[in-house]
């Protein structure tokens, strides 16, 4: 339940984050970045960030995030901007998503009680 919040939660934060970036471009875009960049990476933000939402999709939605986030702080700095710190809570907690494992989550040899006696 834990990480299914976070991942949620993630997915949510990060794909407004998206949605606002392409919605700017309708208003004269984001300043300093081209067109064809903030519509590259919003998309793929949005991408990943509704990916997330969907189990068979965690670990490769989780890692394009990853990269979306890299290309950013990137832009970042290639504008003369500082990333926010906010990258580095977001990074985290996707690193987390990506590799939860909560079939192992009852230890080995436990299956939560659905096992059935021989």
């Amino acid at each position: 339940m834990t990480m299914s919040l976070l991942r949620w939660s993630i997915a949510l934060v990060l794909g407004l984050g998206a949605f606002g970036l392409l919605t700017s471009l309708a208003h004269g875009g984001h300043p300093g970045l081209p067109a064809w960049a903030a519509l590259g990476l919003g998309a793929a933000e949005l991408g990943a960030a509704c990916g997330l939402l969907f189990r068979r999709a965690i670990r490769p939605a989780g890692f394009a995030m990853l990269g979306v986030l890299v290309i950013a702080a990137g832009l970042h700095i290639a504008l003369g901007a500082v990333p926010p710190a906010s990258y580095l809570v977001y990074a985290a907690a996707i690193w987390l998503i990506v590799h939860d494992r909560p079939e192992q989550a009852f230890g080995p040899g436990r299956s939560g009680g659905t096992e059935r006696a021989a």
